[in-house]
């Protein structure tokens, strides 16, 4: 039985730090600080090594915090950006859309590998720009990079950005500010 998909836009931005604290605030949940390790006992003291001074350092873990459950809900977020705030000072990023095409390749018309966000303005050399978005350290599939290939051999601006909202919305404004 195939899957009845719907479009229902919810507003979904990350949270920040103090929205969070607030949250964990009013429940159950304790936040407990470890003690460094030099603070302990002393038995409990690891011993020190020398420190290689030609090895390059150690970049430290990054914590990946999940923001979007899917790309339904980072789209979203984007369009929240470009349609509100980004619309006041480029009135004309009214036209920048969605090509609906999850999950249809069946119907008429829908093409396999289009990007997800489509600004339809001409910029500088470019006639336009399109995003591909992806969650949870996704990549493209093989027909959306042809397909964002293809794009660019026409001199359309193709990218595709995994789970920074900042970043697409700094491709959004570097693409606007190009001379048009």
């Amino acid at each position: 039985m195939r899957k009845r998909s719907t479009y229902r836009s919810r507003k979904s931005t990350p949270i920040s730090q103090s929205q969070l604290e607030r949250m964990i605030a009013g429940s159950d949940v304790k936040i407990v600080k470890s003690t460094p390790i030099n603070k302990q006992h002393p038995s409990a003291q690891r011993s020190k090594k020398p420190v290689d001074p030609v090895a390059p350092a150690k970049k430290p873990r990054s914590r990946r915090v999940k923001i979007w459950q899917n790309e339904r809900q980072f789209m979203a977020a984007c369009f929240d950006r470009i349609h509100g705030s980004l619309s006041v000072k480029w009135p004309e990023l009214c036209m920048a859309h969605h090509v609906p095409n999850e999950n249809s390749h069946r119907q008429p018309g829908i093409v396999a590998g289009i990007p997800d966000i489509c600004i339809p303005l001409p910029r500088g050399p470019h006639p336009g720009c399109w995003i591909e978005l992806k969650v949870n350290g996704n990549t493209p599939t093989e027909k959306q990079a042809d397909m964002m290939a293809a794009l660019r051999s026409i001199g359309h601006q193709a990218h595709w950005v995994s789970d920074d909202l900042e970043r697409v919305i700094r491709i959004v404004i570097d693409y606007m500010e190009l001379p048009g």
